[in-house]
């Protein structure tokens, strides 16, 4: 799992918004999501939008 962006949910949360390259040849490969150091110690997130470019991931990470 390769972040390529991260901020925190709240600045009193542990949760973080993230963007996940998930890899090349990967049906939606991009993906803004939230996540803890619990999940993404697993390799997960609570939830996440999918998104088949960069740009389109990190315009729906920008907006929260």
């Amino acid at each position: 799992m390769n972040i390529i962006a991260r901020k925190p949910v709240r600045q009193d949360s542990k949760s973080e918004w993230i963007v996940v390259d998930r890899g090349p040849g990967t049906h939606m490969q991009f993906v803004s999501a939230t996540a803890d150091e619990h999940s993404l110690s697993h390799g997960e997130w609570y939830w996440g939008h999918y998104f088949t470019t960069r740009e389109q991931a990190m315009e729906h990470f920008n907006e929260r």
